[in-house]
């Protein structure tokens, strides 16, 4: 068609398929039914924008796609990229996938987040949170460590309207705090350490272990006993009373006993026995009360101002004995 203004070149076919190229260039082509276009070299396409409004490629699709490359694929994105997925998105790799992101990365999932791995390491150059609205936690069936090469680890909770911490280590598992530092536990009520069928070991290798309380500290074997174990010195030190009571028998071997008592010393028992090689007692005021004392000495030392002994049966046998001060018997 050559009509002045209006030159076209065009194709048609009668089942409606044609091809039509207007006046200034445009290009028209229309397949009613299948197009197969094969290439045995390679294939260029170049979309030049030759104005403000073009450079640009429209991809309409009703149906679906499907590509099958042999080699690799490259793309090239100068601008940014925007996907709109309406139903499921899946990725399968036979090899390794590397992402790299120079800025910032932000991603939100609605539903639920399920990721399995063989082994995963994650690098945090700066600082890292991890936000929960709900419940977190971290279960392994072999070991948990927490390390911290040069500044501190914290645990806190702050829940409604008291929050706890629990630490659990099962019947075949181990739960290992160690730290070259300074390790603190604060609670705001109470801190509890509980094993249910193992024990529980307090170490410290080369300094000492301090336990301090404001108010009392409690001890307590309810089927086992309670043992105390010191490389060197053992002190209890108190500001009022020291109780030690117990149904049974109390059993105490030293190497040697030193008994300082300022102001005074009072026994009651139904029956007491002593028995050893030397006894030394230097005491202010004494009175002993019982039913029947038995004290056998290879020698023994007393000395004091005044002691009083109310007894039914007193027997003592050593073959010296020394006393200095008022000794009253009822």
């Amino acid at each position: 068609d050559d009509t002045p203004q209006s030159e076209r070149l065009h194709t048609y076919h009668s089942s409606g398929t044609f091809e039509e190229i207007y006046p200034f260039g445009t290009k028209v082509t229309k397949v009613v039914r299948d197009n197969y276009e094969f290439v045995l070299g390679d294939e260029y396409i170049n979309i030049k924008k030759t104005d403000s409004g073009g450079g640009n490629l429209y991809v309409n699709i009703e149906g679906d796609v499907f590509e099958k490359v042999d080699g690799n694929v490259e793309r090239q994105i100068n601008g940014s990229v925007r996907e709109v997925i309406g139903g499921n998105f899946h990725t399968h790799v036979n090899g390794d996938r590397t992402i790299t992101t120079e800025g910032s990365k932000a991603e939100k999932t609605a539903g639920d987040v399920s990721t399995e791995q063989y082994n995963k390491v994650e690098h945090c150059q700066g600082k890292c949170w991890n936000n929960i609205d709900g419940e977190y936690q971290v279960s392994s069936n072999k070991s948990i460590t927490m390390r911290s090469s040069g500044g501190n680890i914290s645990i806190d909770a702050f829940g409604h309207p008291l929050g706890n911490i629990g630490i659990a280590g099962s019947k075949s598992g181990n739960v290992n705090i160690n730290s070259t530092g300074f390790i603190q536990q604060t609670a705001g009520t109470k801190v509890g350490l509980t094993s249910k069928l193992g024990s529980v070991d307090v170490n410290a290798s080369s300094g000492a272990f301090s336990v301090a309380a404001l108010r009392g500290i409690n001890m307590i074997s309810t089927i086992g006993g309670v043992q105390i174990n010191s490389g060197t010195s053992f002190k209890v030190i108190t500001g009022g009373l020291i109780h030690f009571g117990t149904p049974t028998l109390m059993s105490c071997r030293v190497g040697s006993l030193l008994a300082n008592v300022d102001t005074s010393t009072t026994i009651f028992s139904p029956s007491m026995l002593m028995n050893g090689n030397s006894l030394n007692v230097f005491y202010k005021s004494a009175l002993l009360t019982g039913t029947g004392i038995n004290i056998h000495y290879t020698n023994s030392k007393m000395f004091g101002n005044v002691m009083d002994c109310t007894l039914n049966k007193f027997s003592m046998k050593a073959p010296s004995q020394t006393y200095r001060g008022i000794i009253r018997m009822n």
